[in-house]
């Protein structure tokens, strides 16, 4: 009787495996079919990934005054976009305030535009931190 026991363990871990196999060799599939789908580049901005284009205003920072002490946007690499927003790395010049006033450059500024909308934010009166 333990070797018909030893028997069925055994074809149920291989039966379990083969599950196993299979589930992941599916959810492997699925995931590039995914990726195929999402991450067609948009031709008009060259964003790496793109779930629809986005046609909504897109910001840069300009130097506001002659010395050029509040930064300018000086490269712009869209990152993702979708309809209702775009993410960018923009790389941003500025003054050094620390080093004599020269020039530096900011290469991973995170910038994100989005449709008009506003932010609320509700607190409860009830409410702690504690």
């Amino acid at each position: 009787q333990s070797r018909g026991g030893a028997t069925s363990r055994l074809a149920r871990r291989r039966t379990l495996i083969s599950l196993i196999f299979g589930i992941t060799i599916i959810l492997m599939l699925t995931h590039i079919k995914t990726q195929q789908l999402f991450s067609v580049t948009d031709t008009k901005d060259d964003c790496l990934v793109s779930f629809g284009s986005y046609r909504g205003s897109k910001y840069e920072s300009t130097a506001t005054d002659a010395f050029r002490t509040s930064g300018e946007t000086i490269g712009n690499k869209c990152l993702i976009q979708s309809k209702w927003m775009r993410v960018a790395q923009h790389q941003v010049q500025t003054l050094d305030n620390n080093h004599n006033q020269e020039m530096k450059v900011i290469d991973d500024w995170l910038w994100i535009d989005y449709h008009d909308r506003i932010n609320v934010l509700v607190q409860d009166p009830d409410s702690s931190l504690d």
